[in-house]
């Protein structure tokens, strides 16, 4: 599940780094997201040999994601053990990125929401970074759009993301990890 805002007045800002992230895997498995009737999220499959990723954009706003939860582990049949949420982090250079088993929200009102109806913090989770503001609010800085150097970065890792994704299905979590966390020049 990708975190972010719908509209298109969101698409361009940092908040929707996971619909980013979920975009870049949907389009190089040329595979389009959908709506179900009644639901507030899109989901696409992106089919690969070694299984498949259900990708999940909630149509919530942000601070509302954990609401679709329930839909969605009953639609696809899926468990927290094999879920993964892309998301936002303020606190790592733009980006950046950070696999992890599980953790705390860090003040993410998306994650808190998700932990809220999950019952957990124990679901995995990708942090894109996004950076800091150096002054100024941080609802400005995440629903603004990034300068045209960190696009280029930001887009780099949203590509490097859309490779690495798939490796989820036939690697080990450990060198998926090791993958992801590396440091990258």
């Amino acid at each position: 599940m990708g975190l972010g805002n719908p509209g298109t007045q969101y698409a361009s800002t940092r908040h929707n780094a996971g619909f980013w992230v979920l975009d870049e895997v949907a389009e190089a498995a040329g595979v389009q997201f959908q709506k179900p009737f009644f639901s507030s999220f899109e989901w696409a499959k992106a089919q690969y040999p070694q299984g498949n990723l259900i990708l999940i954009k909630p149509l919530t706003f942000m601070n509302l994601s954990g609401e679709i939860l329930d839909e969605v582990v009953r639609k696809f049949s899926v468990t927290l053990n094999n879920f993964l949420v892309v998301v936002d982090q303020l606190d790592l250079p733009p980006g950046q990125l950070r696999l992890k088993a599980s953790g705390s929200p860090a003040g993410h009102n998306g994650l808190k929401s998700l932990d809220h109806f999950a019952g957990t913090q124990k679901y995995k989770r990708l942090y894109f970074g996004i950076g800091r503001p150096v002054e100024g609010d941080i609802i400005s800085w995440v629903l603004g759009t990034p300068s045209p150097e960190d696009q280029k970065i930001l887009q780099t890792s949203v590509e490097l993301c859309g490779s690495l994704l798939p490796l989820l299905l036939k690697d080990s979590w450990e060198s998926v990890v090791h993958e992801f966390n590396r440091p990258r020049d």
